[in-house]
């Protein structure tokens, strides 16, 4: 059946299998939330029974959040009678008013209640309410992380070698895997429940034994002198020579024949070549007895098990066995991991009768996200509930061209066989992401039936569905929405090459790029590399031209050099008395101590009391108060930040201290039991641990391309597509996906199979990296091969590009060039900077003065020179009583700032709320209290906007300026600014030097640019009285002048035509405590006049001009 283009409004939604497949950027999930909404509307389905599953946590949290704003924009359509889109309000014109409203009212406030899941919680799920049914036990708890465990039952298995009777068997394992960990590795490599075609070791010794008791030493002897004598009749050569060695001297001495080991065939073929040569034929030489023994012993031979047969069943018995032992130990424990729970449900839903109609009558429709990344549990678990029922409807939504996680256990023969059911199938022809002009490009790039080397995977070109102004483009102030392909020929050292040529390239866009017309920042440009250690150089290569950048990977954070650092520190802290110990932390970078500090007796005794004072806080508080009162004494954290990757560094440690503190909370570890966990975890950590971000600052992002899938950037540069796939073509046995499951085999073919495989899914990892640009994309291609080569490239784009390179040269969309030789240089970062006056000439008298520094407004109203980060966030008022069950304080302050200055204000991601109320040390689970807060913040009233209505491109966040002032006079500003009720007297200091400061967010609307800042502050009530008394306390009216005259200075050097009156449009505070939907409360307005902006630069002594 052919799919044809989905009308998402108007095809029918009758019961059974529909498969939807949806290219990059056809809007999926905008897709599957519209699913959702008719099923509500139309099919009267409540949506508690719409099974909605997913992949990752991430994801199930969007696509709740998705789901419900799209709940609300229908009903507000429906209730508005207008909408922007044409096609929803002609959908809404042909239901029923009434009916409609009341169903989407109940499925918003139904939402809570829906099953929206990933694929391991929807097993919980199951598992909680029909625990019976799956034979658990009502107390059976889930094992996360199972590795530790499989490694224990592997030694198990492996010290079982010493049993075996045969010792060239056993010395053939043992060559063969070298060490348990070997084993464990080729295990882990094909995944839980492979299966075999082998035969057991068992069955393999019954029959050599078999065949060596029919075949006696005398028997043997008979036939030999029978053949020989024969043969020696019809040709003397027979007495000498290979066959005579090989054949008739061991049938003669009782033995069986050793043919060489390059001849590879039986007995019978083996002499009848050699019969043949000398013109005689088997028959004739051989009487018919001596010919039918002959026979005999050479089919016995053929199926006699050599001993790579014997080594290749001992591995199936010990895989067989390993999982076995594993099931055993869980049902003793009483517990489950989610690989076996899934199983389990997959068989159950098929035998268990009442489980299968209990499920059926849970769920009406169920929706498959990221179906392309299904296993046939999964398959067999959905399709056994809802694909032959004439009352429930399936859906399969996915992309098999993004199929990538074959290393996860996702099986595309699985996809590509269950979508075959499908009676209604679909594809989302339209691409709402890129310009028009990339997805030209992608429709020659990937057009053709071999692109993806799979009849069964095509790509079916797409239309453009994005305006191209929403993702304009330009360099040199040139259109450059283009995929620009950049050679090197001829490359001694590709990767260098590639890593230097990339860095100019970076530096070039971000100095001449305009994205909408606006200067390109750090933050609008992804790289997406082939793997880890490549995003490591990449970064590496960033620093060198300093351009800030940002990491994320998928790697442990336990295998990072900060856990090698933290482990270090912890012994130490455990053993203060061991000298050695206590060098080797006080020596990194923790502390960063020098030899002759370490060698000062008086030093390392202080030093060794503070280990001590942390031992006994590990054992009285835990290890974070220990830990962070040592760092807190030793400046660890700044000494770490001075560090070329001291971003990394403090992410990485902050992380650590929260899984140790996280441990030790759950499990109440004893100090000592805690570090073996610890250690545990460095060898072989879970992938539950993985590395966060190391800053959330303005910066260039480098991702994995796995990484990177379901993201989107508007400038992309693809780094390593050239690379193959690493795999070791020597390791046996290979796993082999078939629709059923992973196939294990020692098959040479199989092996070539395998191979085309992985160059496959290289190509569909090829197509994701290219498929997440907005506006413009680069790829790398060193040292390309030539188009009749192409077929044994090996790699994705010597795979794709030579066939297509003399079409692509001449196509609009694509522009080629060259790797060039010019030198590094850095980039200069064009800082929101404003300088007010060029500063004097050094006065050396004048350095030695405290009053010249770089300060910030906190300092300037608090008497001191912190300048901290921190200081931005410090909003807490100590006395005002509690309102709301969310905490005090300041952590909790830059919780809200970091979701705030990260997320999108129209469509935000409430799933990070989850990972930031972690990553403050708060719990594990977000209270919805702050959801509830931060969407009142996105919603109220700022006058004349909410932060709900502006567009990602018409704000700018945490705006970093520095100001040169000559002179700060603190009475000049209380005489300027004295008469409001929101001021009041400054500290008596002046100030001369630098001020710096981070503006929340700056946003333009209607033409006017309005400058906000978020406060966290618990105060009595939110009134406009208040609320200015809180100004006067706090000094936020002088931070309101600052940020003011900052912007007012950009503005003038960048905004022609500029006029303060009619451009800027005043400051606005937030108290999000205190804000509501559609209200004014908490909000408060402060909007200087030009007269007063001019009289406070005259007063400052202040000039303006942009730097």
């Amino acid at each position: 059946m052919t799919a044809m283009p989905l009308d998402l409004y108007n095809v029918p939604l009758p019961p059974g299998v529909h498969s939807i497949e949806a290219s990059a950027g056809t809007g999926k999930t905008y897709t599957l939330a519209q699913l959702v909404v008719r099923l509500v509307v139309e099919q009267n389905v409540p949506i508690e029974q719409i099974l909605v599953v997913t992949f990752t946590r991430a994801a199930a949290a969007e696509l709740r959040e998705r789901i419900y704003q799209r709940l609300g924009e229908v009903e507000q359509a429906l209730q508005c009678g207008t909408t922007d889109d044409a096609k929803l309000l002609a959908w809404l014109q042909r239901q029923d008013p009434e009916q409609a409203r009341t169903a989407l009212l109940r499925a918003k406030m139904m939402l809570d209640q829906a099953a929206i899941y990933t694929i391991d919680s929807f097993a919980m799920q199951v598992a909680r309410e029909h625990a019976l049914a799956l034979g658990l036990a009502w107390d059976a708890s889930l094992i996360d992380d199972h590795k530790a465990l499989d490694r224990a039952l592997v030694d198990q298995l492996w010290h079982g070698i010493e049993q075996l009777d045969d010792p060239a068997l056993r010395r053939e394992i043992v060559n063969t895997w070298q060490n348990p960990d070997k084993l464990y590795e080729r295990f882990d490599n094909l995944g839980e429940g492979a299966t075999f075609t082998l035969d057991s070791l068992q069955t393999l010794q019954q029959r050599r034994a078999k065949i060596l008791s029919r075949w006696t030493p005398e028997r043997l002897k008979a036939l030999g002198e029978s053949v020989a004598e024969s043969l020696y009749q019809h040709c003397d050569r027979y007495n000498k020579g290979p066959c005579n060695k090989a054949v008739l001297t061991p049938l003669k001495n009782g033995e069986f024949p050793k043919l060489p080991a390059k001849e590879k065939t039986t007995l019978e073929t083996y002499l009848r070549i050699r019969l043949e040569k000398a013109g005689h034929t088997l028959e004739e030489t051989l009487s018919s007895e001596h010919l039918e023994e002959l026979l005999n012993l050479s089919q016995d031979l053929a199926s006699l098990p050599d001993l790579h047969q014997f080594v290749q069943a001992w591995f199936r018995d010990q895989y067989t066995a390993w999982q076995r032992l594993r099931e055993q130990e869980l049902d003793r424990r009483g517990a489950f991991t989610y690989h076996s729970l899934k199983h389990r449900l997959a068989e159950r839903v098929g035998t268990d009768a009442s489980l299968h109609e209990a499920l059926r009558q849970q769920y009406q429709a169920c929706l498959i996200d990221e179906f392309q990344d299904t296993d046939p549990d999964q398959w067999r678990l959905f399709s056994t509930l809802f694909s032959d029922s004439d009352a429930h409807r399936l859906f399969l939504i996915g992309d098999p061209k993004q199929a990538i996680y074959a290393f996860r256990g996702a099986n595309l023969e699985t996809y590509f066989a269950a979508t075959q059911t499908a009676q209604h199938r679909h594809t989302l022809d339209t691409n709402y992401r890129s310009h028009p002009t990339l997805i030209d490009g992608f429709n020659a790039l990937f057009a053709g039936k071999n692109t993806f080397m799979d009849d069964r995977c095509v790509y079916q070109p797409v239309k453009a569905g994005q305006s191209q102004e929403k993702t304009a483009f330009a360099l040199n102030g040139e259109p450059a929405e283009r995929i620009r392909i950049v050679i090197g020929e001829a490359l001694s050292d590709r990767k260098q090459a590639t890593l230097a040529q990339l860095a100019r390239d970076v530096v070039h866009t971000l100095e001449k790029g305009q994205l909408r017309g606006k200067p390109l920042r750090p933050g609008n440009i992804a790289i997406l590399a082939k793997s880890n250690s490549d995003a490591a150089a990449i970064q590496q290569t960033l620093r060198k031209v300093n351009v800030p950048s940002v990491l994320t990977s998928r790697d442990s954070v336990w295998q990072s050099d900060s856990a090698v650092d933290l482990l270090r520190l912890l012994q130490a802290i455990l053993t203060p008395t061991h000298r050695d110990l206590v060098r080797a932390a006080l020596i990194g970078p923790y502390f960063q101590h020098t030899l002759a500090q370490l060698d000062d007796p008086q030093h390392y005794a202080a030093m060794q009391q503070a280990f001590a004072h942390a031992h006994s806080q590990w054992q009285q508080n835990g290890p974070l108060a220990a830990v962070l009162d040592l760092f807190q004494n030793a400046d660890t954290w700044p000494r770490l930040a001075r560090l070329t990757d001291g971003d990394r560094r403090i992410a990485d440690t902050r992380h650590l201290l929260e899984l140790l503190h996280e441990q030790a909370q759950l499990n109440r570890c004893t100090p000592q039991a805690l570090l073996r966990w610890a250690l545990q975890q460095h060898h072989g950590a879970g992938d539950e641990a993985v590395l966060r971000l190391e800053r959330d600052d303005d910066a260039v992002e480098i991702v994995t391309m796995h990484s990177a899938k379901g993201l989107q950037y508007p400038v992309v540069f693809v780094y390593g597509a050239w690379k193959g796939s690493g795999t070791n073509s020597k390791s046996f046995p290979i796993g082999v996906p078939t629709p059923q499951g992973t196939r294990a085999s020692f098959s040479g073919d199989d092996k070539e199979t395998l191979k085309q495989q992985e160059e496959q899914q290289l190509r569909r990892l090829f197509y994701v990296a290219c498929t997440r640009a907005e506006s413009h994309l680069t790829i790398y291609w060193p040292n390309p091969i030539q188009p009749e080569e192409s077929d044994k490239a090996g790699n994705a784009l010597d795979g794709i590009l030579p066939p297509k390179e003399a079409q692509l040269r001449t196509h609009p969309a694509f522009i080629f060039h060259k790797y060039d030789n010019a030198p590094l240089r850095p980039w200069q970062r064009p800082p929101m900077k404003i300088d007010l006056e060029p500063p004097p000439a050094p006065d050396f008298a004048a350095m030695r003065r405290n009053s010249r520094r770089l300060t910030s407004y906190s300092a300037l109203t608090r008497h001191s020179d912190d300048d901290t980060p921190w200081s931005r966030w410090l909003d807490e008022g100590p006395s005002a009583p509690v309102q709301d069950n969310l905490p005090a304080g300041a952590v909790f302050g830059q919780l809200v700032h970091d979701f705030l200055q990260k997320t999108d204000f129209q469509q935000p991601d409430w799933s990070r709320l989850k990972t930031l109320w972690q990553r403050y040390g708060f719990g594990k689970q977000a209270p919805a209290e702050l959801r509830t807060l931060l969407s009142h913040t996105l919603h109220g009233n700022c006058d004349p906007f909410a932060l709900a209505e502006l567009p990602a491109h018409r704000n700018w966040r945490e705006h970093h300026f520095v100001l040169h002032t000559p002179r700060i006079d603190s009475h000049a500003l209380d005489a300027l600014l004295g008469h409001r009720p929101d001021w009041a007297p400054l500290p008596a200091q002046a100030v001369r030097g630098y001020m710096q400061g981070y503006i929340d967010l700056i946003a333009e609307h209607e033409g006017r640019y309005y400058i906000l800042d978020y406060k966290t502050n618990r105060l009595p009530a939110y009134d406009p009285d208040t609320l200015a008394a809180a100004m006067a306390e706090h000094h936020y009216t002088l931070q309101a002048l600052i940020y003011t005259l900052a912007v007012d200075a950009h503005l003038r050097a960048t905004l022609p035509g500029y006029d303060p009156a009619q451009h800027l449009g005043g400051v606005r505070y937030l108290f999000v405590r205190g804000m509501r939907t559609g209200e004014q409360n908490g909000v408060y307005r402060i909007q200087f006049t030009p007269d007063e902006l001019k009289n406070a630069q005259n007063a400052l002594n202040i000039k303006v001009r942009q730097a």
